[in-house]
């Protein structure tokens, strides 16, 4: 396998294991008050658009040239770093809620 490959596997790897997350802080926002399910639904939304961008970058890697997925993987990792950020920012407000 290559290191593409690889990277690549790892990502999707990743993105997949941040969407189950993301659906187990989907129920608990579905659990909530309405005051906090409010404020819950705006975190989730910017976190599933964050999700997205990322799901897009990974498509992106695997139609990419060679010559390309250098600077490709780098938008891909910028995309991953803001998304885990985003994430771990989430948990923590689900968390106090």
């Amino acid at each position: 396998m290559s290191v593409r490959e690889k990277y690549q596997a790892k990502l999707k790897t990743n993105l997949d294991a941040l969407e189950a997350e993301i659906k187990k802080l989907t129920a608990k926002a579905n659990k909530a008050k309405a005051d906090a399910k409010v404020k819950l639904d705006m975190e989730l939304g910017v976190l599933k658009a964050q999700q997205q961008v990322a799901k897009t970058r990974l498509t992106a890697l695997r139609r990419a040239s060679d010559e390309a997925w250098g600077d490709i993987k780098i938008g891909a990792d910028a995309a991953w770093k803001d998304l885990s950020k985003a994430f771990t920012a989430a948990r923590k407000r689900f968390a106090k809620s």
